[in-house]
């Protein structure tokens, strides 16, 4: 049923305490396809998992996923392997969240300096 709920949902508190929410059905599948006009993939072509499953935004990717027919690859589980997994995949879509990139953002900044 659309309002049975079948996850439990949790961010990773970047902004604050880790948050918990039951998702339903129509939740979920209402995420999924708000993702569809921003995203621009097309079936068969790849996207990477590395965030936990329990993760909110992790959820609902992996169920966009399944509604447009990407190809999901997951990590070894290495976060220092992630560029290889990337690499081997070649996805067109990377989901992350701010804590990755700010990440990204000071390797590149201490690069620079």
């Amino acid at each position: 049923m659309a309002e049975d709920c079948p996850l439990f949902s949790y961010t990773s508190g970047t902004t604050g305490d880790s948050k918990g929410v039951k998702l339903s059905h129509k939740n979920v599948l209402a995420a999924a396809y708000t993702i569809i006009p921003h995203a621009r993939t097309n079936p068969g072509q790849a996207q990477i998992s590395y965030l936990p499953y329990p993760h909110s935004f992790e959820q609902v990717m992996t169920f966009y996923g399944a509604v447009i027919g990407t190809k999901i690859g997951f990590y070894q589980g290495d976060p220092l392997k992630l560029s290889d997994d990337c690499g081997k995949l070649k996805p067109v879509i990377f989901p992350s969240v701010p804590r990755l990139f700010n990440k990204f953002y000071q390797k590149i900044n201490d690069g620079i300096q």
